[in-house]
C-alpha cells in the first residue's frame, strides 16, 4: 500500500510539473496576467493620405482590434494577422482613430510601425515611416525597417500549432493512467 501512495504522489507531481507551466503560460499569453491597452491617435502631418498600415514590430503586443472609432465614416479597417492592421478610405489630411492590443510579452513594452499612403505612394515630408514605441509612455521616431520587409500575409490557411495546455493535460493523464496500471506479481514456485 505504501508503494502505491508513493507512486501516486510521484505521478501527480510529474503531471503538475508538465501541466502547470503550460497552463500558466497560455493564461499569460491570452492576456490573463498581462494587460490590454487602447490609445487614440491622430494623423495630420503627412499631407493627403488614403491608406494607413500598422505593423507590430516587437514581440510584446498583438492587435486585438482593427483601427476603430475612425473620425471619418468613409474609412474602414481590418486585421489581416495579429501583427498587421490596414485602414483605407477617401483621401484626407486629418484622421483620428483608436488602436488596441494585448500584451503577449513583457507588459507595457512594445513597438509598432505606421505607414501612410496616398495612391500607393508613401507620404510624409521625408518619405519615411514612423516607429511608435511604448515603454510606460509613448515616443515616436523614424523607422529603419524597409517597406518591403513587413509581413502583410493572411495566415488563415496556415497550419495552426498544437494547443499546448490540452496536449500537456492529455500527456500527463496518460502518465497518470500508467502509474495506476495493475502489474502482475510473480511468485517463486
Amino acid at each position: 500500500m505504501r508503494t502505491k501512495i508513493i507512486k501516486l504522489i510521484l505521478v501527480l507531481a510529474l503531471g503538475a510539473v508538465i501541466c502547470l507551466p503550460a497552463v500558466a503560460g497560455a493564461f499569460i499569453a491570452n492576456g490573463g496576467l498581462l494587460g490590454d491597452w487602447s490609445q487614440q491617435f491622430e494623423e495630420n502631418g503627412v499631407g493627403n493620405f488614403d491608406a494607413m498600415e500598422f505593423f507590430m514590430v516587437s514581440g510584446g503586443s498583438e492587435w486585438t482590434n482593427s483601427a476603430y472609432s475612425l473620425s471619418n465614416s468613409s474609412w474602414s479597417s481590418q486585421i489581416t494577422n495579429p501583427n498587421y492592421v490596414m485602414a483605407t478610405g477617401n483621401a484626407l489630411t486629418d484622421l483620428k482613430f483608436n488602436l488596441s492590443g494585448t500584451d503577449v510579452g513583457p507588459p507595457n513594452v512594445f513597438s509598432f510601425d505606421f505607414l501612410a499612403w496616398d495612391g500607393g505612394i508613401l507620404t510624409g515630408t521625408l518619405k519615411e515611416h514612423t516607429r511608435v514605441n511604448y515603454n510606460g509612455g509613448w515616443s515616436f521616431a523614424a523607422s529603419t525597417t524597409a517597406v518591403g520587409d513587413y509581413d502583410r500575409s493572411d495566415p488563415s490557411g496556415a497550419n495552426s500549432a498544437v494547443p499546448l495546455p490540452p496536449s500537456a493535460l492529455l500527456f500527463s493523464t496518460g502518465l497518470l493512467g500508467l502509474g495506476f496500471w495493475p502489474r502482475k506479481k510473480y511468485r517463486a514456485v
